[in-house]
């Protein structure tokens, strides 16, 4: 879990440097899904799987943002 959580953030940063922002809603969603379900905090999931929503939305993801949006729902 915590090798998970390094290598998430670490792809973020990258993804975040180099301004791809549909792999970076990935990543969002992935951080969301992961304090969603393996480790239990809801906080982070939530702001994770929000930030996800956006930026899929910013991008035209319609199919994305919709995935977003239920894993929402989820927590």
């Amino acid at each position: 879990m915590a090798r998970a959580l390094e290598f998430y953030g670490k792809s973020l940063a990258i993804t975040e440097r180099i301004g791809d922002q549909h792999t970076s809603a990935n990543q969002y969603f992935n951080l969301g899904t992961l304090y969603r379900d393996t480790i239990g905090d809801r906080e982070e999931a939530r702001a994770n799987l929000e930030r996800a929503k956006a930026i899929f939305e910013q991008v035209g993801d319609a199919p994305n943002a919709q995935k977003a949006a239920r894993a929402l729902l989820q927590v």
